[in-house]
């Protein structure tokens, strides 16, 4: 049960990040449109790293074995929208039994910097 509102939780996070960077039509304004600034993609990854990082910690509170994370994070990383789900699926994806490991005895933001997401 606890599972299913994590992912359904890093979802919600996914949609508002992809949201957030999709185009919207703007306001017809009488003013040159402002560009909207890049996001930072330093930030992004740590940002991404820190909340896969605390679903995996949830995962081993609820002391999943490590193949049932694997299949977990991978059914995350499939449901995330763009270059969310992107990111992921090539960078998050792969680390996963170190970020499993590291969440045995750290906290989120310290497993991405370990890792050097952040």
């Amino acid at each position: 049960m606890n599972t299913a509102l994590v992912l359904t939780l890093l979802f919600c996070v996914g949609l508002t990040v992809n949201a957030k960077t999709a185009n919207m039509p703007e306001k017809p304004t009488h003013h040159p449109p402002t560009p909207e600034p890049e996001p930072d993609p330093e930030e992004f990854q740590c940002d991404a790293c820190i909340t896969f990082a605390t679903v995996i910690d949830e995962l081993v509170e609820e002391r999943l074995p490590l193949d049932e994370v694997e299949r977990d994070a991978s059914l995350i990383c499939r449901i995330l929208p763009g270059t969310l789900g992107e990111f992921c699926e090539q960078h998050l994806l792969p680390k996963v039994d170190k970020i499993y490991e590291e969440c045995h005895k750290h906290e989120p933001q310290d497993v991405c910097d370990r890792l050097d997401f952040c």
